[in-house]
């Protein structure tokens, strides 16, 4: 299973890394492409848009393959954990 696996956006603008640790969990990370966002025009514009409840800065688009790959990731990350759960000595660490 791959570790590390990053969705693409479908407006260009970035996308979505998904690392699975098997010790613990997994990590979503947010990753955009734009050097203008580090900005103070930027960010006031951005905090601006959320105060009127306007925010698509923080989003990733996936298509059908993407939520579908995304999807497929998720559950051999789900696998994983039950596995290593049934392993003496180790721990399933899902509630």
């Amino acid at each position: 299973m791959e570790r590390e696996k990053f969705f693409k956006c479908d407006c260009g603008c970035g996308g979505l890394l998904a690392e699975y640790h098997p010790d613990w969990g997994l990590e979503l990370a947010h990753l955009q492409r734009s050097a203008a966002r580090d900005s103070w025009t930027w960010r006031l514009r951005h905090a601006w848009h959320a105060l009127r409840g306007n925010v698509y800065a923080d989003m990733v688009i996936l298509n059908k393959e993407s939520i579908t790959d995304l999807t497929n990731y998720l559950i051999q990350c789900q696998d994983e954990t039950d596995f290593a759960g049934s392993v003496p000595g180790t721990t399933c660490k899902r509630a």
